[in-house]
């Protein structure tokens, strides 16, 4: 099994979306939040789930539909590990700075 690991711009897009989603769906912030982690939690035994991007990027959808995020990650298959490179709303245009 691989390992899922959140690099520094993951985490501080997690933080964005958590905040974003406590303004304005606080009802459900916190159990969207836990549906992130439950997917991203996936690919420590599937890292190849994602569908390919370039090279060696992949791109997990999480959700459905037009209220989904997409996770950006690499994965190192020497090392076993699963480095999430960033997340965004599938509504928000790319990624920033990737």
């Amino acid at each position: 099994m691989a390992q899922v690991v959140l690099s520094a711009r993951a985490f501080e897009d997690i933080e964005r979306l958590r905040e974003f989603l406590l303004q304005t769906a606080p009802e459900v912030a916190e159990s969207l939040m836990a549906s992130v982690f439950d997917a991203l939690a996936v690919l420590d035994a599937h890292p190849r789930i994602g569908r390919r991007k370039s090279g060696e990027l992949r791109e997990l959808v999480i959700g459905q539909g037009r209220t989904g995020y997409l996770a950006l990650y690499v994965y190192d298959e020497i090392r076993e590990i699963v480095r999430v490179l960033r997340l965004r709303h599938q509504r928000d245009a790319g990624y920033k700075d990737c």
